[in-house]
């Protein structure tokens, strides 16, 4: 059904229209708290986890109540993954 040329139009369509809906409910929350850039010098661990803190009521919505967050770098480096693993808890 989806490989008829009216079907998938429709389909298009309500994908358009939800991608919209979802840009417009989020965009303006993200705004003035994303990183758009990874920063010259990295980031110390006191500087993430107060990051980290200062965001958790708001985050804590997203990974409790949707199940959606996303957006990470990783790379293998066991004190790396153990600073991660602190994130975490």
């Amino acid at each position: 059904m989806t490989s008829l040329p009216i079907v998938r139009g429709k389909v298009a369509a309500e994908n358009k229209k939800v991608f919209q809906e979802f840009y417009q409910k989020y965009h303006d929350q993200r705004k003035a708290t994303s990183i758009k850039e990874l920063p010259d010098k990295p980031w110390t661990h006191d500087q993430i986890m107060k990051r980290v803190n200062n965001g958790d009521e708001k985050s804590r919505v997203l990974y409790t109540d949707t199940g959606k967050l996303s957006g990470c770098l990783f790379y293998a480096d066991d004190k790396h993954w153990n600073f991660v693993a602190d994130v975490m808890r």
